[in-house]
C-alpha cells in the first residue's frame, strides 16, 4: 500500500477519515444531548413503548396493546427490547431503558456519517467527502432524530449500511458480501417494510454482471451470480422469516410486511388532512385503504390536473420544505436549498458508475412515499443521499473554477 493510499499498519487513510468522522459525531450529539432527547412520549412513540413494555412483561408483540396484532412490522419494537432489558439489569431508574435506545441511536446517528464519507468516497475527492458526513453531523434534524423512540434513528443507518455494503458486494463479487447486503436489507424491512422489494436490486446488478460478461463465459457468469442472488436472498429471509411464521401462527393469516398501509394511505389522499383529523374513524385499515382508492380515483376522474398536482408538487413542498423536528428560522430557509442542491447532485450521479444506485435508491423512496401522507419526518430517511449529492455539486463547482484559473 502507497503513502498515498494508506498510513501505519495498512489502515487506509479513508478508514480512519471515517472513523474519526464517526467519532466527531459521537461527541458533538453527546454535546448536544440535552436539547436533543424527548423523554415526552407522543404520536407512534407511545405505542412502540407499549410494543415493547408488552413483550418484556406480557411475551406477545402487539401495537395497540389489546392483543396480538401486526399493525407495524416488529424491528424497532425488539430494538427497545433489548435496549430496555439490558437497562433493566443494570439500573431500577424507569427511563433507564430510553437512556439506554437513545445512546445506542446516538451511536448509529453518529457512524453513519463515517458509513456516508466511505460511500462518497467512490465518486468524491477525500475532503468533500468528509462535508458530507459533517453535513449529517451538524443537521439539526440528525441530532433531533436520535432522541425520538421513532423507527428513524434506526432505520436510516441500516438503509445507507445497505447502500454501503451492497456496493461494496457489487465492487468485490464475494458472496459473503452479497450475504451481508441481504441481511441488513431484511433488518431495514423489519424496521420499515417499504424497502421489501429493494431485494431485487441484487437481482438486476448481477444479471448487468452476467450480460457483460464475454459471449464464452456467459454461462458460467450466470451460475455464479445465480447463487450469489440465493446467497443474498438467504440473507434478506433470515430477519423476516420468523416475522411471517409468527404472523400466521398467531393471526392464522399469510402476512409478509403489517397492516399500517390503510391509516396513512387514507390520509395521503386527502389534501386537507391537515383539518381532517376524523377521517377514516372507525374504519377498519382495509376499509381505509378501500377509502383511499376511492378517494384518489374520484379525485383523478373529477378533476385530474388538481390530484395530478396535489400527488406531486403538493406533496414535495410538504415532504421537503420543512425540516423535521427544527423550528429554527434559519435552518427551515435552508431546508429548500440544500434539498434542491442535493437533487441536482444525486441526479449527476447517474453518469457515475460507482454511486449509480444512490439516485435509483433515493426515485424508488420518494416514489413509494408519494402516495402516503406527506410529512417531513417521511422526507427524513432520503436527506443522507441528498447530502451526498451535495458533496457532488461542490466538488464539480469548486473543481471546476480551480480548473478555469489554471488555464488563465
Amino acid at each position: 500500500m502507497s503513502k498515498r493510499d494508506g498510513v501505519a499498519n495498512g489502515v487506509s487513510w479513508d478508514t480512519l477519515v471515517g472513523l474519526i468522522l464517526g467519532i466527531f459525531g459521537v461527541l458533538y450529539f453527546f454535546h448536544v444531548w440535552p436539547n436533543s432527547v424527548v423523554f415526552q412520549l407522543y404520536g407512534d412513540s407511545v405505542h412502540y413503548n407499549l410494543s415493547a413494555r408488552t413483550m418484556l412483561t406480557k411475551h406477545f408483540y402487539t401495537y395497540w396493546g389489546y392483543g396480538p396484532d401486526a399493525q407495524v412490522t416488529p424491528g424497532y419494537p425488539l430494538f427497545l427490547v433489548v435496549c430496555y432489558w439490558i437497562a433493566g439489569h443494570l439500573s431500577k431508574s424507569p427511563n433507564a431503558g430510553m437512556h439506554l435506545a437513545f445512546v445506542v441511536q446516538l451511536l448509529l446517528m453518529a457512524f453513519t456519517a463515517s458509513t456516508l464519507y466511505w460511500i462518497s468516497r467512490r465518486a468524491l475527492n477525500r475532503v468533500y467527502a468528509a462535508i458530507v458526513g459533517l453535513l449529517w453531523i451538524l443537521y439539526p434534524t440528525t441530532h433531533g432524530a436520535y432522541g425520538q423512540i421513532l423507527t428513524e434513528p434506526v432505520f436510516v443507518p441500516l438503509l445507507v449500511g445497505f447502500v454501503w455494503v451492497f456496493l461494496i458486494a457489487m465492487e468485490k463479487q464475494k458472496r459473503t458480501w452479497w450475504f451481508v447486503a441481504g441481511l441488513v436489507l431484511g433488518l431495514a424491512g423489519l424496521v420499515r417494510p417499504t424497502v421489501f422489494p429493494l431485494v431485487a436490486a441484487g437481482a438486476i446488478a448481477l444479471l448487468i454482471g452476467v450480460f457483460k460478461s464475454k459471449a464464452d463465459r456467459v454461462a458460467a457468469a450466470f451460475t455464479r451470480n445465480f447463487i450469489s442472488f440465493v446467497v443474498h436472498v438467504v440473507g434478506y429471509l433470515i430477519p423476516l422469516v420468523p416475522w411471517w411464521v409468527r404472523n400466521y401462527v398467531a393471526l392464522h393469516r399469510i402476512l409478509l410486511t403489517d397492516t399500517d398501509a390503510g391509516n396513512p394511505l387514507m390520509f395521503g389522499a386527502d389534501p386537507n388532512f391537515a383539518h381532517n383529523p376524523t377521517l377514516g374513524r372507525g374504519l377498519t385499515p382495509a376499509q381505509q385503504e378501500k377509502l383511499a382508492i376511492h378517494m384518489a380515483e374520484h379525485g383523478f376522474a373529477t378533476h385530474p390536473l388538481a390530484e395530478l398536482k396535489w400527488y406531486t408538487l403538493d406533496k414535495l413542498g410538504l415532504l421537503f420544505g420543512k425540516p423535521w423536528l427544527v423550528a429554527s428560522p434559519l435552518v427551515v430557509y435552508a431546508q429548500p436549498v440544500l434539498v434542491v442542491i442535493g437533487s441536482i447532485g444525486v441526479l449527476m450521479l447517474f453518469w457515475r458508475k460507482g454511486l449509480r444506485l444512490v439516485p435509483w435508491l433515493t426515485l424508488y423512496l420518494l416514489v413509494t412515499q408519494l402516495p402516503f401522507l406527506p410529512l417531513p419526518r417521511y422526507a427524513f430517511p432520503m436527506m443522507p443521499f441528498l447530502f451526498i449529492g451535495i458533496g457532488v455539486v461542490l466538488q464539480w463547482l469548486i473543481d471546476g473554477i480551480l480548473r478555469r484559473r489554471r488555464r488563465t
